[in-house]
């Protein structure tokens, strides 16, 4: 089993974070919880390497890149990812996990279980720092373990959930929705936000007034090309949603 020393996971984290990946965290399979999982993954050792995009950081490296394809964010993801994993473990096995539609591991937990996010109303996970504005973007499996568990690799904590949204005292983005599809304690009703969308005058035709709304790290949101590039993705998925409903 390989170890990956203090010193070069340091320097690994710099290189994602100068392609855009500021959030990162190495954990060994070992102590990750059973829950994470969504299908059986025949490693059983090793550790799990998982990246995110986060406010306006991403959007810049990967223009440069000049990226092309069906979906180039993922493309840029899986190809950045994978440069620098050579680059700098070049020695270790590896295997990409996500993007890939076979995923095994449930994204929003594992985020969780680390301390990426925790819950929001809009169903979205709320990150301590960076409010509404992060992404998962690439997990990789290493054949190896970090020489010791990094100790500030873990932005969000049980305290933070109280703190972000339970503690709100004004709710906006439950106020600012137009058609009330979402309330604190509940999922979000998409079949009443993908219908509101939908209807001619919509206000969230180009942007989800709730979120919008979100006080939390409202510093940290998309620029307006990255963040049209995100939401035109989750228009696209809401029309798929309420076709396969009317189907």
């Amino acid at each position: 089993m390989h170890s990956i020393t203090v010193d070069l996971l340091s320097r690994l984290q710099t290189g994602f974070a100068n392609a855009g990946f500021v959030l990162f965290e190495v954990k060994p399979l070992a102590a990750l919880p059973p829950s994470i999982w969504l299908k059986p993954f025949t490693q059983q050792h090793g550790s799990l390497l998982l990246l995110g995009q986060a406010g306006k950081s991403f959007w810049p490296p990967y223009k440069a890149s000049q990226p092309e394809g069906d979906d180039p964010v993922d493309d840029y993801s899986a190809d950045i990812s994978e440069q620098l994993l050579t680059e700098f473990l070049p020695k270790i096995a590896k295997q990409r996990l996500f993007p890939d539609p076979e995923c095994p591991v449930n994204l929003m937990a594992l985020g969780r279980e680390l301390g990426w996010h925790t819950p929001s109303p809009l169903g979205l996970g709320i990150h301590r720092k960076y409010g509404l504005w992060s992404a998962y973007r690439a997990l990789w499996w290493l054949d190896a373990l970090p020489e010791r568990e990094q100790t500030d690799a873990s932005p969000c904590d049980e305290h933070t959930e109280t703190t972000v949204c339970a503690d709100c005292r004004t709710q906006d983005c439950v106020r600012r929705c137009p058609v009330e599809a979402i309330k604190y304690g509940n999922m979000p009703d998409i079949t009443r936000c993908a219908d509101y969308r939908y209807q001619p005058g919509s206000h969230c035709d180009n942007g989800c007034q709730a979120r919008l709304a979100c006080p939390v790290a409202a510093e940290h949101r998309y620029s307006d090309e990255q963040f049209n590039y995100h939401y035109d993705l989750k228009r696209s998925m809401l029309h798929q949603y309420r076709s396969a409903k009317s189907s």
